[in-house]
């Protein structure tokens, strides 16, 4: 039988060889593709450092975070912990110079904590029914938990580093756009179910209410840009309300707007819908002519921010509970997702504010945009004109890594891909002559607030088509370059043609992508093959967390046991202190080591 299946797996792995190596060869001489990759222009790299940073020393952060769960007794314990590790930026008209090594981890930007939790209540944490749930579901509601706060430890020191410690270059291992995400659904379902512990949590200043999450799910501090589409449309017309100081005529509200007489209507009726929905918080005056807000509603971002320093502080500085406020009273998954949003609108406006730059870096992820939607619009702007079909691969990675490798005349390490806005993640081919790119779903995402690209630093001296990974960097959209590689296009959204503004590349070279890959080539340890043409910093801070964690656990488990043991031995209730799979793994496993004994002693 075994023999069967030998032969069955030899000839199934021979054709699937033989596929791999046909779209291998599909690749080869394709020097066209040379034109959505930039190679690095290092003396524009320190020009737009000078201009970006400014001439002189700075820092350089780099910042990871780990996780881990134990189930003891029916109680679940969780561990995060990130940390930073810092080293010198040089900038002058001669070169960047990141200096790793004199690398070090810096103690002010940590965090760290063990949060322990009945069994029974992660219903209220998680805000599932777990009866209703398979093993597999249930599994996924407790990694949501820790993953949760792990982002919120390593968002909060990606802050703070910015705010109070100066950094001008911040690395996080993870990607920006792909943590917003998730984060911001947790955020809108929170709005949709209508109520949250954020409001009643304690502050130094007034509780959020409602309407100030609302607002802050998408204006965020305010200065962001807010496209005039829907669903956004009239949050657009709130943010520039806003900007005139809480008051404006209706006339040049459509004019910003680019809105009819009917247009303008529609949007007036939604802002008084919004009203009576917050019972009257948002408008103090509305007639033919003119919108005014209260007062009150200048303030939304204060209180917002001040909560989620809140939220931050009671986890990983707090004596109480980190996540019950009350017996009937929990701060949940959606909650702690709602707080990292406005941690990701906070480290945006502080970037923006001490231009400062923060890259998001992926080691692995299945992404297929850059194949399925990038590709074709370069084609549609002229920008890629293929000599022949392009082979059908869908994994991004694996295209651009045998595309480097089979064509490495014409594709010389460093290099990045056309820089693009994440928004084209959420799109595929319309196959239409008037829209060349539909919605993958429903709606394409918000745009003009990440921008992505693909890099790969580092070539073999001894082989020029064996090379680093490929990886992937995003980072936040920066109005200040990133506005002239905005253009508008239609797409197809909802079965309608829909206007759009995201940032694409194209054929000149953005300076702020080019910097970016300089100080990525600045970064990585080729003496270290974990940290080849990656990043050191966040190499060594992911190895600092991970020791943390470990030990970490070791500890609070003993901590733990000490307190349920207590517990089991007086309400004896013995057959609770263990899971019954660890109570049979355990008894596997002593059973195989005395018959090995038996045997060896035979």
């Amino acid at each position: 039988m075994s023999s069967d299946i030998a032969k069955r797996l030899s000839y199934q792995t021979s054709s699937l060889v033989q596929r791999f190596t046909r779209r291998v060869s599909d690749l080869r001489d394709h020097p066209e593709l040379s034109t959505v990759v930039k190679e690095l222009n290092a003396q524009g790299a320190i020009q737009e450092g000078l201009r970006l940073f400014g001439e002189g020393q700075h820092q350089a952060t780099g910042i990871d975070g780990s996780m881990d769960y134990d189930e003891r007794l029916e109680m679940l314990l969780f561990y995060v912990c990130a940390t930073a590790f810092r080293c010198p930026l040089q900038v002058n008209e001669g070169k960047i110079n990141l200096r790793l090594r004199q690398a070090e981890r810096d103690s002010r930007l940590s965090a760290s904590a063990a949060v322990p939790l009945w069994l029974e209540d992660l219903s209220e944490i998680s805000r599932t029914q777990r009866g209703a749930e398979t093993e597999f579901d249930f599994e996924r509601s407790l990694e949501r938990i820790p993953y949760a706060l792990m982002t919120l430890a390593e968002l909060s020191i990606a802050v703070d580093s910015i705010q109070s410690r100066n950094a001008r270059i911040v690395f996080l291992d993870r990607p920006l756009y792909a943590t917003f995400g998730p984060a911001s659904r947790d955020l809108r379902l929170m709005l949709s179910i209508g109520e949250t512990s954020l409001t009643s949590l304690p502050t130094p200043k007034e509780h959020p209410s409602m309407l100030d999450l609302g607002l802050a799910s998408v204006l965020g501090p305010g200065d962001l840009y807010v496209p005039r589409r829907q669903p956004y449309l009239t949050y657009a017309a709130i943010q520039r309300i806003l900007s005139h100081d809480g008051e404006a005529r209706k006339t040049q509200l459509a004019n910003d707007l680019g809105l009819d007489d009917k247009g303008i209507d529609k949007i007036v009726s939604r802002l008084v819908a919004l009203d009576n929905k917050h019972n009257g918080e948002l408008i103090e005056k509305i007639d033919t002519s003119s919108i005014v807000f209260k007062d009150d509603v200048k303030g939304y971002w204060e209180r917002v921010s001040a909560i989620a320093r809140e939220v931050s502080k009671r986890i990983f500085q707090g004596e109480e509970h980190p996540l019950q406020l009350s017996n009937d009273k929990w701060l949940t998954v959606l909650d702690l997702g709602a707080v990292n949003a406005f941690l990701i609108y906070e480290l945006v406006h502080q970037s923006q504010l001490k231009n400062a730059l923060v890259v998001g870096i992926t080691k692995d992820t299945g992404a297929s945009e850059f194949t399925r939607s990038v590709l074709p619009y370069s084609i549609s702007k002229g920008l890629l004109k293929p000599s022949k079909p392009l082979p059908g691969l869908k994994n991004d990675r694996a295209f651009l890594t045998m595309t480097a490798s089979t064509n490495s005349s014409s594709i010389k390490t460093p290099w990045r891909t056309v820089a693009y806005d994440t928004c084209f993640t959420t799109m595929v081919e319309s196959g239409e002559p008037y829209a060349v790119l539909k919605a993958a779903r429903k709606l394409v995402s918000r745009e003009r607030m990440f921008v992505k690209t693909y890099f790969q630093l580092r070539t073999f001296t001894t082989d020029s088509a064996t090379r680093s990974p490929v990886f992937v960097y995003d980072r936040f959209f920066n109005h200040t370059v990133d506005e002239s590689y905005s253009e508008k296009m239609d797409v197809l959204q909802l079965g309608a043609k829909t206007k759009i503004e995201p940032c694409f590349e194209g054929a000149s070279t953005n300076p702020f992508d080019n910097l970016v890959l300089h100080i990525l080539d600045q970064g990585d340890n080729p003496e270290v093959l974990e940290a080849l043409g990656h990043n050191q910093l966040l190499y060594l801070a992911d190895k600092a967390v991970k020791a943390e964690v470990k030990a970490m656990r070791a500890m609070l488990r003993g901590v733990a046991d000490l307190e349920l043991g207590t517990l089991t031995r007086k309400e004896r209730i013995f057959s609770l202190s263990r899971r019954y799979r660890d109570f049979r793994a355990e008894s596997e496993a002593a059973r195989s080591r005395a018959a090995r004994r038996e045997v060896f002693q035979s």
